[in-house]
């Protein structure tokens, strides 16, 4: 299991073709910055479901939300497994990463190799990729300007990012 909690499910046929038949008859845009096209894109769409940072959305006009960032190292081992589960949780101060994932691990693939991911938790820099929200006191009431900014003009905010709040994946 992935977690401890009572429910928990990977999509029978995986992720991409969970999201394939989501997006069945949608008119979609990869490659395409929203920001950076808004005004045509918003002119094309009845609603607009924004993932990306609530705050980037409105231009920082509250001010800055606060985020954090990952790095990610991938190892390739020449063995069967490398770890007893598939994803393993590190809270110690002296171990550098915060979690090993073992990709194969999810669907307990027959492989003589295997794949881990080490994630290390990093600040966010305005370059980097944002990841979790710092959901402080301060950031919570920051955001919440942005969400009603957000339903005033008929936007949808989704994802940890858009709605500013750390969802259990």
């Amino acid at each position: 299991y992935y977690f401890r909690d009572r429910y928990q499910f990977l999509p029978e046929d995986g992720y991409t073709e969970m999201c394939t038949r989501m997006i069945d008859g949608i008119d979609l845009r990869l490659h395409c910055d929203f920001l950076s096209n808004r005004s045509e894109l918003a002119c094309m769409a009845k609603r607009i479901v924004y993932s990306g940072a609530i705050d980037q959305l409105f231009d920082h006009c509250y001010g800055k939300l606060s985020y954090r960032s990952l790095r990610f190292e991938h190892e390739l081992f020449e063995q069967t497994w490398y770890q007893p589960h598939a994803v393993i949780n590190y809270c110690d101060a002296d171990v550098p990463w915060t979690r090993i994932v073992e990709h194969k691990r999810f669907t307990n693939a027959a492989s003589l190799v295997t794949v881990i991911t080490k994630e290390y938790s990093q600040s966010y820099d305005g370059v980097n990729d944002p990841f979790y929200p710092i959901a402080d006191a301060t950031n919570r009431k920051l955001s919440e300007k942005y969400l009603l900014h957000a339903k005033a003009n008929g936007i949808i905010p989704i994802g940890r990012l858009g709605t500013f709040r750390y969802l259990d994946m």
